[in-house]
């Protein structure tokens, strides 16, 4: 995986879900683009870093 993109719902939720439950190192990613939209959600893209 090079780039991970999220879409950022404004809603809370009770515990939460892991994206990546199998992971146990850190991943370090660099943010690339942020975008908001009228409804309040927000896209976020970042590129995985090696």
């Amino acid at each position: 995986i090079d780039t991970a993109r999220y879409y950022v719902n404004p809603v809370l939720l009770g515990g939460g879900i892991r994206v990546f439950p199998e992971l146990t190192d850190r991943l370090v990613m660099r943010r690339k683009e942020v975008q908001t939209f009228g409804n309040g959600v927000v896209a976020l893209e970042f590129d995985l870093q090696s």
